[in-house]
């Protein structure tokens, strides 16, 4: 359940926020360390604003976007740290005098928790995005799986709490071979998002870059048990960009079921669409983090999942974090690296497949 949630404000003020500020002292730190130094900050901002240049010199202007950060639980306890990001009040639609229901998003973060300026961006052009959405946009909700409230844990060098709870979230149960703490997260997460006012919860999506990638995994293995079906057939698209897959052969090695194949259900000799999910995998076939092993058995799951149609789209030569362009500068050139073709290509096929995932 939300508590109480904090006073919105313009996305677009973090713009506006110098980026050093965005880096803040943990001894005086009032606000959440949002980037993994000024440069990687100014980067991030500066495409950020040139998206918002290119639109307006186009003669498109983006709506007001605001955003709210909201506590939640997992059935744990812990207690997690989500954004929400969507049309203002004054932007969004409404039909005899209601307001008028939209998509929602879940974005599933990096190594860098949820606490970043890229993700922000991400969440703001999807909730303006009113070319795919419809007058309304969206509501996207940046979950977290760190409980990382000021961003001490995912921007840190000292990684010691976060390889410890990478580990914890990744550790299958031995029976199952499925991820109890992950999936725990991941239902937070959509019990949150569907809590939310104005969303529609018959399209929901969730999108995920890194290690963000695991968990819309284990949403598709979600979605191959029974009594897990209905409730997951809102998940509408499933979207990875250079998303980790880790651990994944030996799941399928270990535990056969959950690449056996399912019966596909149809409704005379038609499949269901609204059971239909559709994912899409993004991939720089120059990723070091991607063993073709663990690629290999991630494609089994998703071609023996009923209701799943899935696309894989590569890039050639093109390292790990492909989308973010503050890897442009990153310390590793030898293993990231920010490529503009791949970044463009693969953030319009992911909002082609989500306006034809989304049903009326």
């Amino acid at each position: 359940m939300f508590q109480e949630s904090e006073a919105c404000f313009p996305e677009t003020d973090l713009l506006k926020t110098p980026s050093e500020e965005l880096l803040p002292d943990r001894s005086s730190r009032i606000h959440p360390r949002m980037a993994k130094s000024t440069l990687y900050a100014s980067t991030v901002k500066q495409e950020w604003q040139a998206e918002i240049d290119e639109r307006s010199a186009a003669g498109t202007r983006f709506p007001e976007v605001i955003g709210e950060r909201r506590e939640y639980k997992c059935t744990d306890g812990t207690i997690l740290y989500g954004h929400v990001v969507r049309l203002g009040l004054t932007q969004q639609p409404t039909r005899e005098g209601e307001a008028t229901l939209v998509p929602g998003i879940l974005l599933f973060h990096t190594g860098g928790g949820p606490r970043d300026i890229f993700l922000h961006w991400k969440a703001y052009s999807l909730a303006a995005d009113v070319e795919t959405f419809g007058p309304g946009g969206c509501i996207v909700f940046i979950a977290d799986f760190l409980s990382d409230s000021d961003g001490s844990v995912g921007w840190d060098d000292d990684k010691t709490v976060y390889d410890a709870t990478r580990s914890h979230l990744l550790s299958p149960d031995e029976a199952s071979c499925f991820r109890p703490a992950l999936r725990s997260r991941i239902n937070a997460a959509v019990e949150s998002l569907c809590s939310i006012p104005g969303v529609d919860s018959r399209n929901l999506g969730a999108m995920g870059w890194c290690f963000g990638g695991q968990p819309i995994i284990e949403l598709v293995l979600m979605k191959r048990q029974t009594n897990n079906i209905d409730h997951h057939k809102s998940m509408r698209f499933l979207i990875v960009f250079h998303g980790m897959c880790d651990g994944i052969k030996n799941l399928v090695q270990t535990q056969e079921s959950i690449i056996r194949p399912q019966k596909i259900q149809k409704t005379g000799e038609q499949r269901d669409s609204a059971a239909i999910t559709k994912v899409l995998i993004c991939h720089g076939s120059a990723d070091p983090y991607i063993h073709s092993q663990d690629m290999g058995a991630w494609h089994q799951i998703l071609d023996t999942t009923a209701g799943i149609e899935w696309a894989f789209l590569q890039f050639s030569g093109v390292r790990h974090g492909f989308t973010n362009p503050a890897h442009s500068f990153h310390a590793n050139q030898n293993r990231f690296g920010y490529d503009k073709f791949a970044a463009s290509v693969s953030w319009q096929a992911a909002r082609t497949m989500i306006k034809a995932s989304l049903i009326s």
